[in-house]
């Protein structure tokens, strides 16, 4: 946490006594969050929910609110209403447009072919033999061949 530059803005803000625990099969606190400390400025509050007090688990969950004026610097632009989007999938005309331009750019830019590239590209760096070592160890492309 301090090798990287993040605090707590728990701790911070609440220093009157430790967070709780926030699993309820434990004794000691294993959830976070954590932020850099220059955004230590920006926080205008934190806490921790009781249990099943937002969504039924067995951890306590964490908050931080952030002031975002002194976040950004600058007011957060406004999303554009839908009418001004440009694919309106209600519109079938549109859709079907979107649909061959999109698949026009996908031949010419030889996007299937990139990919098998990239895929065997890749296949050949994975070592050939498997291991049972870990779960998710890739297997060779030989051992599926007949």
């Amino acid at each position: 946490m301090h090798t990287c530059g993040l605090c707590d803005p728990l701790c911070n803000q609440h220093t009157e006594s430790p967070p709780p625990p926030t699993y309820s099969r434990g004794k000691e606190r294993i959830d976070y969050i954590l932020i850099s400390t220059g955004l230590l400025p920006s926080v205008i509050r934190s806490g921790i929910f009781p249990y099943d007090q937002i969504f039924l688990a067995d951890h306590h969950p964490c908050y931080v609110d952030l002031d975002s004026t002194l976040l950004f610097q600058e007011g957060t632009p406004s999303i554009a209403p839908h009418q001004y989007r440009g694919l309106q999938t209600g519109d079938p005309r549109l859709t079907e447009e979107y649909e061959a331009v999109v698949t026009q750019q996908i031949r010419h830019h030889r996007i299937e072919e990139r990919i098998q590239e990239l895929q065997q590209a890749g296949e050949k760096k994975i070592p050939k033999k498997a291991t049972n070592t870990y779960a998710w160890s890739p297997y060779s492309s030989e051992q599926y061949l007949p």
